[in-house]
């Protein structure tokens, strides 16, 4: 059982230079400026940040001289401030981050591991590239620490139960949440995040059945994310299945001090929150 303090982290979604929402890893929809969000995050006393790059670039350092992750000219009314670069990027979000910072999308290299974290991120993800490169998960736990590798796992509800998927949610692997749990925590992953693409942006609430195996089988924090849309979803998560944290992207951007009504309604179902 989870005896420590449940973290309540926000996930953003970047897509062509802007933040997003998501529906079901397919739809999206244009909702702000990825700087501005990280400063209302930081007066809003967030125990943890998730920016995850949703680009479907396939290599997160395509063009140096690019303005930031490919924003249109369009789109750039959205951002204060263009970095040149991924890594510009992260530096300029490390400095106006005044929390635990996590960053991924696209990683497939340890090149590319290296330069983020030295760039200001505490701790990066990896999806897809962990699935088809598992020795760079072993190679960067033994490296940074396995502190600081997430391994981010989406899932599906199919035939053979919860399916893993790649590449975006497009790419249906053949193998189980649960198995792929034990082999990420085998290959050095100090923590999963558990994507369900069934509830994405749905409102639905979280996909207890999904994430409650893994939850009690694999000795890794769990983040759980899928689904959210109303606070009553994270206590009755907790209540049901006790993850290490809580996260959503969507309920974020459209309710009004969401986190500290999320962490106010926690505190008064008991629950052990950071404060």
């Amino acid at each position: 059982m989870n005896t420590l303090k449940v973290r309540v982290i926000p996930i953003i979604l970047l897509r062509n230079g802007v933040v997003v929402r998501s529906r079901n890893f397919h739809f999206y929809q244009v909702v702000g400026n990825p700087f501005a969000q990280v400063e209302r995050y930081n007066t809003w006393n967030v125990d943890e940040l998730i920016y995850l790059d949703i680009s479907r670039k396939g290599n997160i350092d395509i063009d140096e001289t690019a303005s930031v992750i490919g924003a249109t000219s369009a789109q750039k009314r959205y951002i204060n401030m263009i970095p040149t670069n991924i890594y510009e990027f992260v530096e300029y979000l490390s400095k106006k981050c005044f929390m635990p910072l996590t960053f991924g999308g696209g990683i497939n290299s340890m090149e590319q591991i290296r330069r983020i974290l030295k760039s200001g991120a505490d701790k990066i993800t990896l999806n897809s590239a962990a699935f088809k490169k598992p020795d760079l998960v072993t190679d960067a736990a033994k490296e940074f620490g396995s502190q600081s590798i997430i391994v981010s796992i989406d899932c599906k509800k199919t035939d053979m139960g919860y399916e893993v998927f790649i590449e975006g949610g497009k790419t249906g692997t053949g193998v189980s949440a649960l198995d792929w749990a034990f082999k990420a925590k085998e290959l050095g992953a100090g923590e999963l995040l558990i994507n369900s693409i069934d509830r994405d942006g749905t409102g639905s609430g979280f996909d207890l059945e999904l994430y409650e195996p893994i939850i009690q089988n694999v000795n890794l924090p769990v983040i759980i994310c899928g689904g959210a849309g109303k606070i009553e979803h994270f206590s009755q998560a907790y209540a049901k299945i006790k993850p290490h944290a809580l996260s959503a992207a969507n309920i974020f951007h459209f309710i009004e001090h969401s986190d500290l009504l999320i962490k106010r309604h926690l505190s008064q179902k008991n629950i052990n929150i950071r404060v």
